[in-house]
């Protein structure tokens, strides 16, 4: 009955042996963050260190500092997260929902910027 035991598991570690390799893991920042949100509010909050993305409706605040970490190369000091609802809307007729979204304001150290566009 050799057959019905487990294998061992193998690490995820790529071939150098040191590094843990990237997929699509609880570990993986792949599909965290979706875009930049940029508006005139985002723009204003830019001069103070803050700066706004659109993630993952199951994204969590440790996984977002370590996405923008990983993307940016800057050090995250807070993440809050905002999640706007999906709301219903109306054209004649035929109802429909306008798409909710959910926003990090992101704070990095003093002194260091992201370049978004």
């Amino acid at each position: 009955m050799a057959f019905l035991k487990k294998a061992p598991k193998k690490d995820n570690v790529s071939e150098a042996g040191e590094t843990p390799v990237l997929g699509r893991g609880h570990n993986s920042t792949v599909g965290i963050l979706r875009f930049a949100h940029i508006t005139e509010k985002a723009a204003a909050m830019a001069v103070n260190d803050t700066y706004v993305f659109a993630v993952a409706e199951n994204a969590n605040k440790l996984q977002i500092k370590k996405a923008v970490e990983a993307r940016y190369g800057v050090t995250v000091t807070g993440v809050r997260i905002v999640a706007s609802r999906v709301k219903e809307v109306r054209r004649g007729r035929q109802l429909g929902h306008a798409r909710g979204i959910k926003k990090a304001y992101t704070t990095i150290k003093k002194g260091q910027t992201i370049e978004v566009s």
